[in-house]
C-alpha cells in the first residue's frame, strides 16, 4: 500500500514544484509536503497504515513515509530520504505488538532506494539550516522540480529530480579519499521497492 500511495501522489503531481523543507544532517531529508511559501499542502488521500514491518531497513540512501510520531498509521504524502543508516527508525518485532497503535516500536515505512542521485542528496544533506527560525528549514529553497515513475521491466522506479545551487552548497572531500569502486558502490546500491 505504500508504494501505490507515494506513486499515486506521483502521477497526480502532487510533488512537483515542492521543496525539501527539513534537512538533518547525517540523519535525514524531508519533503512532500510544503509548496516553495512554506504553505503546508493538504493531503490527497487518507493516511495509509503502516507497513514498516516489511523487513526493509531505515538504511542509507533509503526512501521512507513520513508520519506523525504519535500516530503509526499517519502516512499520507510526506516522505524522506536516510542519509545514514537509522536504525531507530525500524519497526522492533520483539518489544511489541505490531496490533498496539500506542506502541512506541513502531517503525518508519521504508518503501524504496535512490539508485541514482546519491551525490545529490549528500549536497542537500550539507545546505545550510535556520531559514526564518525554522531549525531545520534549508536557508536557500531546494526545489523538488518533478517526481516520475519510470517505466522499467521489473518493477516501477521512482525519480526524484531537484535543483541545489552549487554556490549554496558546503562541498567536502570525502568522496575524494574513496577508491572508483568504493565511490560506484556508494552511489549506485540495487533498487528496492516495496
Amino acid at each position: 500500500k505504500t508504494a501505490t500511495n507515494f506513486e499515486q501522489y506521483v502521477k497526480d503531481g502532487f510533488y512537483d514544484g515542492t521543496i525539501f523543507h527539513r534537512v538533518i544532517m547525517r540523519y535525514i531529508i524531508q519533503g512532500g509536503g510544503y509548496t516553495q511559501n512554506y504553505e503546508k499542502k493538504l493531503p490527497l488521500y487518507d493516511p495509509i497504515p503502516n507497513e514498516s514491518d516489511n523487513g526493509l531497513k531505515n538504511l542509507r540512501g533509503t526512501i521512507t513515509m513520513s508520519r506523525n510520531s504519535n500516530d503509526p498509521h499517519s502516512a499520507t504524502s510526506q516522505f524522506f530520504i536516510n542519509v545514514n543508516d537509522n536504525s531507530s527508525l525500524n519497526y522492533v518485532a520483539d518489544k511489541g505488538s505490531f496490533d498496539d497503535s500506542s506502541d512506541p516500536h513502531w517503525g518508519y515505512t521504508v518503501f524504496g532506494h535512490i539508485i541514482d542521485g546519491q551525490k545529490v542528496v549528500d549536497k542537500i544533506q550539507r545546505e545550510k539550516t535556520g531559514k526564518s527560525g525554522r531549525k531545520y528549514a534549508p536557508k536557500q529553497l531546494i526545489i523538488i522540480e518533478k517526481v516520475t515513475v519510470e517505466n522499467v521491466p521489473v518493477k516501477p522506479i521512482t525519480t526524484l529530480s531537484s535543483t541545489v545551487e552549487a554556490t549554496h552548497v558546503v562541498e567536502t572531500d570525502t568522496d575524494d579519499t574513496l577508491s572508483a569502486t568504493q565511490a560506484e558502490n556508494r552511489t549506485q546500491p540495487a533498487s528496492k521497492s516495496a
